[in-house]
C-alpha cells in the first residue's frame, strides 16, 4: 500500500472514531434539554429524572475501568463493536421504559455500556494508525468527546420537536448499527497480550492512589465536567427565567459554544511549547473567569460571549490534564488514564446532581459556586506543579553533590 492510500486509510479510521465517540458521548448530554418533556410523560418533577442523566454518568465511570483493563487482555476492535451492538438493543429499551424507575434503570445500563467505546478507541488508534499521525487521532477524538457536550443536546432539542424524546433514542440505536458495520471494514489491530490475574489488575490501580500528586491532578479532574454539566444543566432554565428566551435562542447559545470546544486540539502545541502543566493551569484560570462572568452578566450577549471563555477554559485544559497524568504514571499510563476517564465521569454525575440541588438559589449562585470549585482546582494544580518542580531540583542538586 503507497503512502497516499495509508493516509487515506489512517484518516478514514479517525473519522469513524471520531464520529462514534460523538455519538456514544452525547448519550451523557441527551438528557439535559429533554428534562422538562420527560418529567410531563412520566407526570413527575424534573429533580426525580436528574438520576436519568447522573444514573448514567456514575455507571459509564464504572464502566470505563472495566472495558479499559478488558481491552488489554481482548482485540479490541471486536470490543467497539460488541460494545455498539448491545447499546442499539439498550437505547431502543430507554425509549421504551414504561416508568420513570425502568428509565433510570435502564439509562443506568446504557451508561455501563457506552463506556466500552471512548477509552478502547483511544487504545485503539495505538493499534491502528501510523505513530506519526497518532497524536493527531488522540486530539481529534478528545475534541469530538467534548463538542459531545453541545451536540448532543442541541441533536436531542430537534429531534424531540420533530418526532418526539423516544425518537432521540431510537434514531441513535440506528447510528450505532452503523458504525458497527463501518468498524467491521477496519483492521482487526492487535491483543496486547496481558495476561495478568484480575487481583493484580486491581492491585495495579490502587497502586496508583499512592501517588499524591497524581491524586491531586485526578481531584482537579473531578472539576472539568462537574462545572461543564452543571453549566450547562443550569443555562436552559436561567435563559427562560432571566431573558424569556425560547428554545431556538438556547438552541443558538449552545451552538456558540462550539467555537470554544475547537480550542482543545490547538493545546497540543501549546504543551510542548509550555509544558502540561502551566497549559492545564492556564484553562483553569479561563474557565473561572468564564464561568463568574457568565454568571453575573444582565445580557444574552454577555452571557454567550461568557460561555464561549468557559467552554475553551475547560476544553484547554482537558488535553493538559490527560498529558500531566502520562507523565506522572509512568509505566502505568494505561490504568491511569482509564483512572482519568472514571473521575472526570464522577464528576459529570455530581454536576447535574449540584445544578439541581442550586438553581433554586439562582443561576448567579450556581455560577459562583462553580468559579469557586475551579479557582481551587487552578490552586491545587499550581501547588501540584510547584512541589514536583521542588522535588525535581531536589533530585538535581542531590545526584550533583553525590
Amino acid at each position: 500500500m503507497n503512502e497516499t492510500n495509508k493516509n487515506k486509510t489512517n484518516y478514514g479510521i479517525i473519522a469513524i472514531l471520531t464520529i462514534g465517540a460523538i455519538l456514544v458521548v452525547s448519550l451523557l448530554y441527551v438528557t439535559i434539554p429533554l428534562l422538562p418533556v420527560l418529567a410531563e410523560a412520566y407526570g413527575v418533577p424534573q429533580n426525580r429524572l436528574v438520576w436519568a442523566g447522573s444514573g448514567f454518568g456514575f455507571a459509564y465511570a464504572f464502566g470505563t475501568i472495566v472495558f479499559g483493563t478488558w481491552s488489554d487482555r481482548a482485540r479490541r476492535r471486536n470490543i467497539l463493536i460488541g460494545g455498539l451492538l448491545v447499546l442499539v438493543l439498550s437505547s431502543v429499551s430507554v425509549s421504551l421504559s414504561p416508568s420513570v424507575e425502568w428509565l433510570i434503570a435502564l439509562r443506568i445500563v446504557q451508561g455501563f455500556i457506552a463506556a466500552s467505546f471512548p477509552p478502547v478507541a483511544l487504545a485503539y488508534v495505538g493499534d491502528v494508525i501510523h505513530p506519526r499521525l497518532r497524536s493527531v487521532a488522540i486530539s481529534i477524538i478528545s475534541c469530538g468527546f467534548l463538542l459531545a457536550g453541545v451536540l448532543g443536546q442541541l441533536y436531542a432539542s430537534a429531534m424531540e420537536q420533530i418526532v418526539s424524546w423516544k425518537g432521540v433514542f431510537d434514531v441513535l440505536a440506528v447510528c450505532y448499527l452503523i458504525i458497527a458495520v463501518c468498524l467491521l471494514r477496519l483492521p482487526a489491530g492487535v491483543v496486547s497480550g496481558d495476561k495478568a490475574s484480575v487481583r493484580t489488575v486491581i492491585g495495579r490501580l490502587f497502586g496508583l492512589f499512592r501517588i499524591a500528586p497524581l491524586l491531586a491532578t485526578y481531584a482537579v479532574a473531578i472539576t472539568l465536567l462537574l462545572s461543564f454539566v452543571a453549566m450547562y444543566s443550569g443555562l436552559g432554565t436561567h435563559i427562560v427565567d432571566a431573558f424569556g428566551m425560547g428554545g431556538r435562542g438556547l438552541m443558538w447559545i449552545r451552538v456558540a459554544g462550539i467555537p470554544g470546544i475547537l480550542m482543545s486540539p490547538l493545546a497540543g502545541q501549546s504543551i510542548k511549547r509550555f509544558g502540561a502543566s502551566k497549559v492545564l493551569i492556564t484553562g483553569l484560570i479561563i474557565a473561572t473567569a468564564g464561568i463568574a462572568f457568565e454568571a453575573l452578566s444582565t445580557t444574552v450577549f454577555a452571557l454567550v460571549v461568557s460561555s464561549v471563555i468557559f467552554v475553551a477554559g475547560i476544553s484547554i485544559s482537558a488535553p493538559g490534564i490527560i498529558v500531566r497524568i502520562s507523565q506522572l504514571a509512568g509505566n502505568a499510563r494505561g490504568g491511569a488514564v482509564a483512572l482519568y476517564s472514571f473521575f472526570v465521569f464522577i464528576g459529570a454525575s455530581i454536576g447535574q446532581i449540584l445544578s439541581s440541588s442550586l438553581m433554586h438559589l439562582g443561576f448567579r449562585f450556581l455560577g459562583i459556586t462553580l468559579a469557586a470549585i475551579l479557582c481551587a482546582a487552578a490552586l491545587v494544580a499550581w501547588v501540584n506543579s510547584r512541589s514536583q518542580a521542588t522535588l525535581s531540583m531536589s533530585g538535581g542538586s542531590t545526584r550533583r553533590a553525590s
